[in-house]
């Protein structure tokens, strides 16, 4: 256990770095104006999360247990829960859904899931993406559902963001924590993330897949 909590605080650390501060040591840098950023690349922009956005949020789909086992492929909080951050199909529960349930809750490629309801504080805002699924895919009601713009942002480096160490602690910071934890969309919104060019976000998630590979 010590040794997996060891590669996983690695592995954060490492995808922190590589989102807000790039990967070139000697890049010129500048003040971002946030305090727990701090300096990012000089040629680096920043953003509200709902300005990256092609739709707004949506919250997922809420069915009765009567309903599972059969029909669409259905993505559950536990599958964020995995090493790559990306949605394995292969392992998706199923829900029988009428055809505008399965349009209003679709799960297409570049689309984000984050957890907006967890029995523990520490699950709040752990997000993964959708990388061109084979299968009509829909999700339910304890994630909600980003749609990213992308010509601006690359999919995966969007995702990694969201995963880093700052974008997770300012998520459990702002979440609401009585029974179960829970967090509004406005909340994640305000995410303020930093947007390098698109081929720098992919040279970024490029990098980190092999550093974390090895």
């Amino acid at each position: 256990p010590s040794l997996v909590r060891a590669f996983q605080e690695q592995r954060i650390a490492a995808i922190t770095h590589a989102v807000t501060k790039g990967l070139g040591k000697l890049a010129p840098m500048r003040e971002s104006g946030i305090d727990w950023l701090g300096d990012i690349p000089a040629h680096w922009d920043i953003r509200k999360l709902r300005f990256v956005l092609s739709k707004n949020f949506t919250n997922g789909l809420f069915k009765k247990a009567e309903f599972w086992g059969q029909g669409n492929k259905i993505i559950n909080v536990f599958d964020v829960y995995i090493h790559n951050d990306v949605v394995n199909e292969d392992d998706l529960d199923s829900v029988e859904c009428s055809e505008e349930e399965a349009a209003q809750y679709s799960a297409i490629h570049g689309d984000f899931f984050l957890v907006r309801s967890s029995l523990k504080l520490a699950g709040i805002g752990k997000s993964a993406t959708v990388i061109n699924p084979l299968d009509n895919l829909v999700f339910e009601c304890h994630l909600v559902r980003g749609r990213p713009d992308l010509n601006l942002v690359d999919v995966r480096f969007l995702n990694l963001f969201l995963n880093s160490k700052y974008a997770r602690e300012y998520f459990i910071s702002r979440a609401n924590s009585v029974t179960m934890a829970t967090i509004d969309q406005t909340k994640f919104k305000d995410l303020l993330i930093t947007l390098p060019c698109k081929a720098d976000q992919i040279q970024i998630v490029r990098i980190i897949d092999a550093q974390l590979s090895r």
